[in-house]
């Protein structure tokens, strides 16, 4: 027997009383097991975030302010995927990540000076 933790056993425990239930007879079986919407899962089984205008405006805002997607996620305690995958839904364009103007200048000035990522 596999012991659950404290969040799975919180998280099953409903589905666990009612399979009880069903054994001592006291609940009605289905014939057909509950399907759920395509959407309505992720592929290991979490409901998807659901934000609200104003989180999904104040995420384009601090996008546009030049926050990352990984700053963003975790102000909004989700996955960068999420926050790209938002963005991309509302018409936002997104940056490529790439050296600033100064850190250019200055990868520039090191690679002059002989520095080099390759190694000796």
């Amino acid at each position: 027997m596999v012991e659950l933790s404290e969040v799975d056993a919180k998280k099953w425990q409903p589905l666990l009383n009612h399979a009880t239930l069903a054994r001592s007879g006291l609940v009605e079986r289905r014939a057909e097991p509950v399907r759920m919407a395509e959407n309505d899962a992720t592929a290991i089984g979490r409901p998807k975030r659901t934000f609200r205008t104003c989180e999904i405006d104040e995420m384009v805002v601090l996008y546009e302010q030049g926050k990352t997607v990984y700053e963003i996620a975790d102000v909004f305690s989700c996955h960068r995927q999420t926050v790209s995958r938002q963005l991309k839904a509302h018409g936002i364009r997104m940056r490529l990540s790439g050296m600033t103007p100064d850190q250019l200048d200055e990868a520039c000035r090191l690679y002059e000076s002989g520095l080099t990522l390759k190694p000796q």
